[in-house]
């Protein structure tokens, strides 16, 4: 049975390929990311242009995760995930601006990385 430590390493780095991930998605099908993240009157690529950025923080904050992971620094995979909390808590606030839906597509995310910070600084 595999221990609680190789269990919540094996999640950081699966959030932090999703993260990377995302940044592919932003940029083959920014219409696509930008409703699905909750911005739904985007309608062409240049409206969708700021989600390249919304790709490249999580690509570079995935990445992150990934050496510091790979490099055995758990603390610091959950002080990063601990940071990152306030990305996702900012998200789902523009999300419950008028106009703006999907909010419920933030939560799992974010309950994620406070998931994965206590699990690397407590354990």
């Amino acid at each position: 049975m595999p221990s609680l430590l190789s269990v919540t390493d094996i999640a950081a780095r699966t959030l932090g390929c999703v993260l990377v991930w995302s940044n592919c998605w932003w940029i083959t099908g920014p219409v696509e990311a930008a409703k699905t993240f909750g911005i739904p009157d985007v309608t062409t690529p240049r409206e969708a242009q700021l989600g390249l950025g919304i790709g490249g923080r999580n690509a570079a904050a995935g990445l992150a995760v990934l050496a510091l992971s790979l490099t055995g620094q758990r603390r610091a995979v959950g002080t990063l995930f601990a940071c990152w909390t306030l990305v996702g808590f900012t998200d789902i606030g523009i999300c419950l601006m008028p106009g703006n839906n999907n909010v419920s597509y933030h939560f799992p995310g974010t309950i994620a990385c406070v998931t994965m910070a206590l699990a690397h600084l407590l354990v």
